[in-house]
């Protein structure tokens, strides 16, 4: 009977390794992600752990280098704040000293971040340049604050996406009420 567990145990690894590594293969992941994959496909916590020390040793799995990646992608091609990066990274379950690294690598020149949030509010802005600006103000409020981005980095930026209304002192006092207005909007 031990020989027959042995057996099955070595039969489970070889199958879960064989799916990590299936899995790896559209895209890099993080260890949490492998792990929990595995474990959703019915292995143990022993082998699902014993599969990423596995890809850890062969440098399949690098949570650093995956976060890496995954901030230039979400920064770069999503547009997203510091705040949803942050978020992202978390949830896939990088180390808080990884994501500060990365966080600081990411957004680092001075105002690349509002740069980032500019590019996507003129994204907006071109998309639909026929709303009042109240609406687009909100619209932009709103898209800003679901990628991510600081309520500092989102009065700059819509301020400068607009530009001055018919009043400059009253848009900028409407923006501040709008933001405030809705503390689930702005983080």
């Amino acid at each position: 009977m031990p020989e027959e567990e042995d057996r099955q145990k070595t039969e489970d690894y070889q199958n879960a390794r064989d799916l990590a590594l299936n899995y790896l293969s559209y895209r890099s992941r993080s260890s949490k992600e492998v792990f929990d994959r595995l474990r959703r496909k019915g292995y143990s916590d022993e082998v699902a752990q014993s599969v990423v020390e596995y890809l850890t040793e062969r440098r399949y799995l690098d949570d650093r280098a995956f976060a890496t990646e995954w901030a230039s992608f979400s920064a770069y091609r999503k547009l997203s704040g510091r705040i949803l990066l942050t978020q992202e990274l978390r949830l896939k379950g990088i180390s808080a000293d990884i994501i500060e690294d990365v966080i600081r690598e990411t957004y680092s020149p001075d105002g690349r971040e509002k740069e980032l949030a500019l590019q996507l509010a003129h994204k907006r802005i071109r998309r639909s340049h026929k709303k009042e600006r109240e609406k687009m103000m909100r619209s932009l409020i709103s898209l800003l604050a679901r990628h991510g981005f600081s309520r500092s980095v989102i009065r700059d930026v819509v301020m400068e996406a607009l530009g001055p209304g018919d009043d400059d002192e009253e848009g900028l006092d409407n923006g501040e009420s709008l933001m405030d207005g809705d503390e689930s909007l702005v983080p």
